[in-house]
């Protein structure tokens, strides 16, 4: 029993020590905010509110960063925006007190002289040089987790991202190509390829079925939402592994004997393209 608890007494000690030597336990102001995106289609102006949501004040900057995207959906910054002529807010630098507000206003100008969609990003730095690595963000920051796996670079200070788009009529046209499928012992493997045509980015739901022989019958067995291309990108790869060993404990044999069926739609769900195709 004396070993036990001497064995329990250790462990504390040691949690407490990585407690205080990691990044978590310092004082680093964090921020939110209202919005995730900022899309300006008949309007030029927008705002919205950032929020310090944890006990230490912060000094903050913001700052324009332009994005790329490449045909795999990973994204990289680029600093120096080419947009800032085109883009502008107020304020580009504050101080919040915890759990304190702060409205930010953005403005598009010489809108008469942009022809396609406008795209940039807002990003919220501290301006202290806190020491907060890449792993944290994803923990510690109000910054999307699955959006972080898609960045290749960024600033370690950087706390938020939120892309500004300006589009004074989107017109795209979208299809499904390139599409494969095999199935051996241990997955179906599903890669296909969506391009677009047009002068803004656009944003598809992918759905993807089994049906059987005589298509009476359909499984759903892969849901993504809300999928991007960026313009002036034209092409998106997409690759999906479906366990059969998964899929057996849900369905049974069924995958043996199926074709495939896949489908992309708009955000209210309306079928923009599908294509069918026997395994």
């Amino acid at each position: 029993m004396l070993t036990v608890n001497l064995l329990q007494l250790r462990l504390k000690y040691i949690l407490v020590i990585l407690l205080l030597i990691s990044p978590l336990s310092r004082a680093t102001p964090l921020i939110q905010s209202d919005v995730s995106r900022i899309i300006l289609h008949d309007v030029t102006d927008s705002q919205f509110t950032v929020y310090n949501p944890s006990n230490y004040a912060g000094f903050y900057n913001l700052e324009l960063i332009d994005s790329k995207m490449n045909e795999s959906g990973k994204i990289s910054f680029i600093e120096n925006s080419t947009k800032k002529e085109f883009i502008k807010f107020t304020p580009t630098k504050f101080y919040l007190e915890p759990q304190k507000k702060q409205l930010v206003r953005v403005r598009i100008k010489n809108s008469q002289n942009i022809e396609n969609e406008l795209r940039s990003n807002l990003v919220i730095k501290l301006q202290n040089d806190y020491d907060v690595g890449s792993s944290e963000l994803s923990r510690v920051f109000n910054f999307n987790e699955k959006s972080l796996q898609h960045f290749s670079n960024f600033d370690t200070n950087l706390l938020y991202v939120i892309p500004v788009i300006y589009d004074k009529s989107p017109t795209n046209i979208v299809k499904i190509i390139d599409n494969r499928a095999s199935l051996d012992d241990d997955y179906l493997k599903i890669k296909f390829s969506i391009s677009r045509e047009g002068n803004s980015s656009i944003y598809v739901n992918i759905r993807i079925y089994l049906l059987d022989d005589t298509d009476s019958e359909e499984i759903l067995i892969l849901k993504k939402n809300n999928k991007a291309i960026y313009y002036p990108n034209t092409t998106r790869h997409f690759s999906f592994y479906i366990s059969q060993k998964k899929f057996k404990l849900l369905y049974g044999d069924k995958l043996k004997k199926e074709k495939l069926k896949i489908v992309i739609t708009d955000h209210n769900e309306k079928i923009i393209d599908t294509i069918i195709k026997k395994l």
